[in-house]
């Protein structure tokens, strides 16, 4: 069995989730559910479309840099005053949001 990525409608969801994002917002960034990541603000969002109106690369650049990290260990990545490039559907306005139960219906470990 083949599997197929339906590109639209991703695209789709990433110029959404783009569009909700507000520059200056607080958002939380997931290390590993809502167990460790870090608060971020948003410094500076992008969505680019290429000749014919499909997002492209640029759909994926949000630009953050973190404030808060959250949880035992949320690693390097995710350190306070650390600029980072993220796609805006990784960006959650709830920790809680980003919980397995939230995702997948229940929750792991």
């Amino acid at each position: 069995m083949k599997f197929k990525i339906d590109k639209k409608a991703i695209a789709t969801m990433i110029e959404k989730r783009t569009a909700e994002i507000e520059i200056g917002g607080v958002y939380f960034l997931s290390s590993f559910y809502d167990k460790s990541g870090c608060y971020v603000r948003v410094l500076k969002k992008e969505l680019n479309k290429d000749a014919v109106g499909w997002v492209k690369g640029g759909a994926w650049e949000t630009t953050v840099e973190s404030i808060e990290e959250v949880g035992d260990n949320p690693g390097d990545f995710y350190a306070v005053g650390k600029i980072i490039v993220v796609g805006a559907q990784n960006l959650y306005d709830k920790r809680e949001d980003a919980s397995a139960k939230a995702k997948w219906g229940r929750n792991f470990g």
